[in-house]
């Protein structure tokens, strides 16, 4: 266990690094930029990942899998997922513009989709990260990207504060993605590099695919769900208030972003307690859950808390709006990563078609609440159909299927000893007061 729990004190520190400096670049886009500007660029990243959810053909945890039971095969299996991500990437950059054009035509937004898209082949390299994290060495990968976050960081500040085209300073964003694969793949030549078995491998390909293709189509389901709020509210509502939305998710992401951290750390730890037993599979199963609600919770009282200071102080008098957007998208935090925790549960039991029924579930709903919620409410309207259509599909589903029930069960008896949630949900109703305040 004493590896596991070094490997997430490195991600606590990369996560805690990663924070800090996307803070600081939000801040400073967010007052140079101004709402307006700042909603094209959050539509725009919240569009592209979309397709960047495709890229790794649902391979991520897989891949992992398939280094932890077969180590002896690394270098076909990093070097077929890599290639498969690569062609992934160019057709992803090809959506990507042909969705553009339909939804916006061709001008400024086309070209800022350009600089976007060029991110979706440095996704594939991630295979590198992969590779260590199933070796548990995850302080290569954190290293990796901190090297790249601190010079990508002052380029992003600086094309901002020079007053380049919105498109430039897409491109000074894409750098940290094109340096974490440069560094990924630098670290994994240096350490393991051999010139044996490094080939496409046809057979590993279809295998790979087989059980990744349903995680991907999974993904792709709830990648489009979570940013779903924000093309719909630029587009029902204009650019403004998108901005305002996705300030609050400057805010919200990073935190977000420390469960698939933990998940990928932990996740050979339940593969490995699959061999020694189900009395041990489901006791490693709930402590996932246990750690990713508990984590949840302290998050969302920090934020329920602190969030209307926060935003004043760094986004200012302007951004007062994205404060009370961020006081609901707290909520998700529990939801999400319960939901995250329990994605171990259906890609160890190969079970990956239940969980792309569950984020179609999610999907549907998501949709039809932001068509009605977002004209009355806006971006608050956003953010209550993103935690009502997340609780449905992470939580609730589970109940609509036979397989998975059990796994419905754990998830209760989790959420049961967590209380904070019901303070929070009703602080959140108190505080909020829509029927007042909208």
């Amino acid at each position: 266990m004493s590896k596991y729990l070094k490997g997430g004190a490195w991600a606590l520190i990369e996560r805690a690094v990663t924070m800090v400096f996307g803070v600081l670049v939000s801040v400073v886009m967010a007052r140079k930029l101004g709402p307006g500007l700042m909603g094209e660029f959050s539509y725009m990243m919240a569009l592209s990942g979309i397709f960047a959810a495709l890229v790794p053909v649902g391979m991520q945890r897989i891949l992992v899998r398939d280094l932890v039971r077969n180590p002896e095969q690394s270098p076909a299996l990093l070097w077929t997922s890599l290639i498969v991500r690569q062609v992934s990437a160019f057709i992803g950059f090809i959506l990507l513009l042909i969705i553009t054009v339909f939804l916006d035509g061709i001008g400024n937004t086309f070209w800022l989709a350009v600089c976007f898209g060029t991110m979706l082949w440095s996704l594939a390299f991630e295979v590198f990260g992969e590779y260590f994290q199933a070796q548990v060495r995850y302080e290569i990968f954190v290293k990796a990207r901190l090297a790249g976050l601190i010079i990508s960081a002052p380029v992003q500040v600086l094309t901002v504060l020079a007053g380049w085209p919105l498109y430039a300073i897409a491109l000074g964003f894409v750098s940290r993605f094109w340096l974490d694969a440069l560094f990924l793949f630098l670290f994994y030549k240096r350490e393991h590099y051999p010139k044996e078995g490094r080939c496409f491998s046809k057979g590993l390909a279809k295998e790979m695919l087989v059980d990744g293709i349903p995680l991907a189509l999974s993904a792709l389901a709830s990648i489009v769900y979570t940013r779903s709020d924000m093309i719909m509210l630029r587009h029902m509502q204009g650019s403004e208030a998108a901005g305002l939305y996705g300030v609050a998710g400057q805010i919200y992401s990073p935190l977000y972003a420390l469960f698939p951290l933990i998940g990928g750390i932990l996740y050979p730890a339940v593969v490995q307690a699959k061999k020694d037993g189900d009395s041990a599979y489901w006791q490693k199963l709930e402590q996932l859950l246990s750690l990713h609600v508990g984590l949840g919770a302290v998050a969302l009282i920090f934020l329920l808390l602190a969030g209307h200071w926060i935003v004043s102080l760094l986004f200012g008098a302007v951004y007062a709006e994205s404060a009370n957007i961020l006081m609901i998208l707290t909520i998700l935090l529990i939801v999400q990563g319960m939901g995250l925790a329990s994605s171990a549960w259906f890609i160890t039991e190969s079970e990956t078609k239940l969980a792309l029924q569950r984020n179609v579930m999610g999907l549907i709903v998501n949709i039809a609440l932001n068509w009605w919620l977002i004209p009355v409410w806006s971006g608050r309207g956003a953010a209550v159909a993103s935690v009502m259509a997340y609780f449905m599909s992470m939580h609730l589903a589970l109940l609509m299927m036979k397989k998975t029930r059990p796994l419905f069960r754990l998830q209760t008896r989790v959420l049961t000893f967590i209380p904070v949630i019901k303070w929070g949900l009703y602080y959140a109703r108190r505080y909020l007061n829509f029927s007042r305040s909208v």
